[in-house]
């Protein structure tokens, strides 16, 4: 995700902004990013759910450049 992109929801109010430092196959994006989904609507925190998506995909030998690739983007926003 472009910087000024992810910036952009994040001011929009957003708390996590998930994408790639570059760009992967759209076969591995399609896979990995389904899993992330699946995960955090179950409940999963964002991290913990990309760092699961992340080992699955170590074991399962995919290269670092696409595992590696995403990235979040976090605001810890204060209560007032």
């Amino acid at each position: 995700v472009p910087r000024e992109l992810a910036t952009a929801f994040v001011v929009a109010g957003a708390r996590n902004v998930v994408g790639t430092g570059w760009e992967i196959d759209d076969e591995t994006s399609v896979a990995m990013f389904s899993q992330l989904h699946r995960a955090v609507s179950a409940g999963v925190p964002v991290a913990s759910a990309l760092r699961e998506v992340q080992r699955a995909a170590i074991r399962a030998h995919q290269p670092a450049a696409a595992w590696g690739a995403i990235v979040i983007l976090s605001v810890e926003r204060s209560q007032s």
